[in-house]
């Protein structure tokens, strides 16, 4: 092999590096990015618990006394 060969397949080596890196780079990004949709979503997910909570905590507490009232009517 002549040092010309030996250098162009050197030089083809470093250009597929340099892709490789180039790749893995983007591929940290992108995982950055999910880990914080996950996150988001984890995150609105907890407040929508605590909503359908509260709704449901409120709605048990509506006032029972129509209905008293309507089953006394009915007793007499």
């Amino acid at each position: 092999m002549t040092s010309s060969q030996h250098a162009k397949i050197n030089s083809r080596f470093e250009y597929i590096a340099a892709e490789i890196s180039l790749l893995r780079q983007e591929i940290d990004r992108d995982l950055d990015k999910a880990v914080k949709t996950v996150d988001a979503l984890a995150a609105a997910e907890v407040e929508l618990n605590k909503a359908r909570a509260g709704f449901n905590f409120a709605m048990s507490w509506k006032n029972p006394w129509p209905k008293r009232r309507e089953n006394a009517a009915k007793l007499g």
